[in-house]
């Protein structure tokens, strides 16, 4: 199941359209937003030794997590990275964690005792709010992923674990998917959301998203140019299936109500320079747009500070009732 956001036909299509018409603009913010973890090919091709770069800042004592796995050796000491050298440790792939808000990032290896060659990865991003480090969870969410047990946001493949506390996101990968080293890595977001206070704070948009039909693990957050436009940032999207049918439901709270409507005529006017048809609908729903695109439906509208709508649906009338349920739940929350 594709739980992660995906780049659907409408924006590749506008993306294309977008290219022919001034080249470049939208296409980089389009697809960098969606690139494959970088930190799982790190986990998979690092060798298991102490060639890193030696640790700066806070970490420089070198034992680091130590004390979090008491079963385990250290391998490496702890590195620190900023934004300026991000990069340099994933792959050059940092686009996504900078536009979503990106602070530190700390990593350092462990191995198990009596045999160099399993050993895991530690990755702990701290990305300045829950909000932030859930946009970077949710789009890095793998397709193969399982729920796990470290916490309502949290995840394992074969040989990593995924998951959320507070304003970081931890990723954790072995060298292979072997039971004790999967073990050591419950351990380690154990002890680190034990040892490691964080706000009480909540993702209260995700409460806003009907239940029904709604495909669990499909919530995510795009933090910059949601579906190809750029001033769409920090919206929240759902995938909801009815038969064969999927779309997605979004939303995103805006500072004040005329930004929420601009928003909404933006996105409108965008659509329409790329080929768009406005089409009349006579839901009872205030600034409400309805555009055919590509043979799919585009439904939104404003709703207090929120802007929300249907995406790429392919069924008029399947869009309308996931746009009036939308309402109803923004209705019910006072906004």
């Amino acid at each position: 199941m594709k739980n992660r956001y995906q780049p659907t036909r409408i924006e590749t299509g506008l993306s294309l359209l977008a290219l022919a018409v001034l080249v470049g603009i939208g296409a980089a913010i389009f697809h960098s937003q969606f690139e494959f973890n970088p930190a799982v090919d790190v986990g998979r091709t690092a060798l298991p030794d102490n060639r890193r770069p030696a640790a700066t800042g806070d970490s420089a004592a070198g034992r680091g997590w130590s004390g979090l796995l008491p079963d385990m050796t250290l391998l490496t000491p702890p590195e620190v990275f900023e934004a300026a050298n991000l990069s340099d440790k994933i792959n050059g792939k940092a686009d996504l964690y900078l536009s979503a808000g990106f602070r530190q990032l700390k990593s350092q290896r462990f191995k198990m005792d009596g045999n160099e060659n399993s050993w895991l990865e530690i990755f702990v991003y701290d990305m300045g709010s829950l909000q932030n480090a859930f946009s970077v969870y949710s789009q890095q969410r793998r397709e193969d992923a399982a729920a796990d047990k470290s916490g309502r946001f949290s995840y394992r493949t074969e040989n990593a674990l995924f998951f959320l506390h507070g304003p970081f996101y931890v990723e954790i990968i072995g060298s292979e998917g072997t039971e004790p080293l999967r073990g050591q890595m419950h351990i380690f977001a154990q002890n680190f959301i034990q040892n490691t206070p964080v706000s009480a704070e909540k993702l209260e948009e995700l409460e806003l998203f009907p239940e029904q039909n709604l495909d669990p693990g499909s919530p995510a957050l795009i933090a910059d140019g949601g579906f190809g436009y750029e001033r769409f940032k920090q919206i929240f999207t759902a995938v909801y299936t009815e038969g064969d049918i999927r779309m997605t439901a979004f939303l995103s709270r805006r500072s004040n109500q005329e930004e929420a409507r601009q928003l909404v005529q933006g996105y409108h006017d965008f659509l329409i320079t790329y080929g768009g048809k406005a089409l009349k609908t006579t839901l009872p729903l205030k600034d409400v747009h309805l555009v055919d695109i590509l043979g799919n439906y585009e439904l939104f509208f404003a709703r207090g500070n929120y802007l929300a709508g249907v995406h790429e649906a392919a069924d008029r009338e399947l869009a309308e009732q996931l746009a009036l349920l939308l309402d109803k739940k923004l209705s019910e929350g006072g906004r």
